[in-house]
């Protein structure tokens, strides 16, 4: 099949370039592709506590007032205060940080990629327990595959990563058009291989 020149030109180059940028991603998530379908692979979680001194909590925990007693409707607890202290004292980011309010308690879960913290403190003293949880190394990759618990930028890098993926792959099918012996094989290998992976996928 014959191709414009300036196509086969500028495919040629992205196809090129788009190997070289996409090698370690694809290594990466070649590997994590493998891990994640082996769940048993992935150790039993570590969990840890710890206790934290918070300074100025008392001032933190209510609107205008210094502490006083949580089940006092006509006092407003002052959430964003509260997690803009968390995330100066302990490292925790407001946007990630989950918080619930249970009578005397103030209850904190943030989710990292294969870890978590949750801390949990009393209106009536001023430090704060700390429970962490490492899932292992395998699980920390695993999430990070799956774009979970993760930033926002590495969310854009999975967007990006899938489009790149299909460029390269419509390059290379655009390189192997002119080619009159190679074309018809690779074509029914393709066909051949994709029937095979959905009858493989839709299996119970």
């Amino acid at each position: 099949m014959k191709v414009n020149a300036t196509v086969l030109r500028w495919s040629r180059q992205l196809h090129i370039y788009l190997s070289v940028l996409l090698l370690v991603l694809l290594v990466f998530f070649g590997i994590t592709g493998v891990t994640l379908n082996h769940n048993d692979w992935v150790s039993s979680p570590v969990m840890s506590e710890s206790t934290v001194h918070i300074k100025q909590l008392s001032e933190a925990l209510f609107v205008g007032t210094s502490i006083v007693n949580v089940h006092d409707d006509s006092k407003k607890l002052n959430e964003q205060k509260i997690l803009a202290l968390l995330q100066e004292q302990l490292g925790f980011p407001v946007n990630k940080t989950q918080v619930e309010f249970e009578d005397d308690l103030i209850l904190l879960d943030w989710q990292l990629a294969g870890e978590s913290y949750q801390v949990e403190f009393s209106t009536e003293i001023s430090s704060a327990q700390v429970f962490h949880t490492d899932y292992g190394l395998i699980a920390k990759l695993n999430d990070i595959h799956k774009g979970r618990h993760t930033s926002a930028v590495w969310s854009a890098v999975i967007d990006i990563s899938g489009f790149l993926v299909v460029l390269f792959s419509f390059t290379g099918l655009i390189l192997l058009l002119p080619n009159k012996k190679k074309l018809r094989p690779t074509i029914i290998v393709g066909v051949v291989s994709s029937c095979v992976l959905l009858m493989t996928a839709t299996m119970v």
